[in-house]
């Protein structure tokens, strides 16, 4: 077992000579979860939970996002080849902060070993690039890290709290505390 808790069977794969691995792509939308194997042939991952992840080899690619300075790297997703009759679908879908996850697949004697979290992110909004008979579509995602980096505009108060929920009252009694100006711990302490 590795310090990102991979299994053994994992690690033996990755020691082999000659490591035959796939990345798998899940990207969740309010209309269903896509599952996307970059391989020729369907996987059903994981094993007996009939999730079908798609054979898309040939049809996408993935390729890293370069950005400027210190930021948090993205990635490009394109799948080609769509047929026109589907893009009406996903030009109707949300894709704009959807979650995405890429698994990184290693195969061993038809043994399927997977590191079930490489990169996690959110999706941003979809280029469709139309030609006859079919249509390519783009789509960038952030990193999660990118997360870190954004400022928060709720605060530990009871106003941003009610904004959550508004029947929630914890906070209400944190602010009522600035006002107090002696608080008393036991009766042994208490001299009135």
């Amino acid at each position: 077992m590795s310090d990102r808790g991979l299994d053994a069977g994992f690690i033996s794969a990755l020691s082999e000579n000659h490591v035959n691995w796939f990345p798998m792509v899940k990207m969740e939308f309010d209309s269903g979860t896509v599952r996307v194997a970059g391989v020729d042939f369907d996987v059903e991952y994981p094993v007996g939970s009939g999730d079908i992840w798609t054979h898309v080899r040939g049809f996408a690619s993935m390729e890293p996002i370069t950005e400027t300075g210190d930021s948090v790297e993205g990635l490009k997703f394109v799948l080609a080849g769509v047929p026109n009759a589907l893009i009406v679908e996903a030009q109707q879908e949300k894709y704009q902060g959807r979650p995405c996850t890429v698994l990184f697949v290693c195969i061993e004697d038809g043994v399927l070993h997977v590191d079930p979290e490489v990169w996690r992110g959110r999706l941003d909004a979809p280029t469709i690039d139309r030609a006859v008979g079919s249509c390519t579509i783009t789509v960038t995602a952030e990193h999660s890290m990118a997360d870190w980096r954004r400022k928060r505009e709720l605060l530990f108060n009871s106003a941003s709290q009610k904004l959550i929920n508004p029947a929630d009252t914890f906070f209400d009694g944190i602010e009522n505390s600035k006002r107090i100006d002696k608080i008393v711990f036991s009766k042994a302490a208490r001299t009135v």
